[in-house]
């Protein structure tokens, strides 16, 4: 399950340097919900990082937090 940040703290602070894209789908079993929940990659950014549009991102994290409940 994918960890929430603590509202508090922010990003910056936790983590100043999130991990690489490449590097979070190909460790990451729910790899744009990890890029977008628990780094703060944008939903463009990653759909750029996939060669498609935010919308499709979108579903597809839809889809991963669907199949994690």
């Amino acid at each position: 399950m994918i960890s929430k940040p603590i509202a508090e703290i922010p990003r910056e602070q936790i983590e100043p340097v999130p991990p690489e894209l490449t590097e979070i789908f190909t460790t990451s079993p729910t790899p744009v919900a990890t890029a977008y929940r628990r780094h703060g990659y944008t939903l463009r950014q990653i759909g750029e990082h996939l060669d498609c549009h935010y919308s499709s991102v979108s579903r597809r994290l839809q889809r991963e937090e669907a199949a994690a409940r």
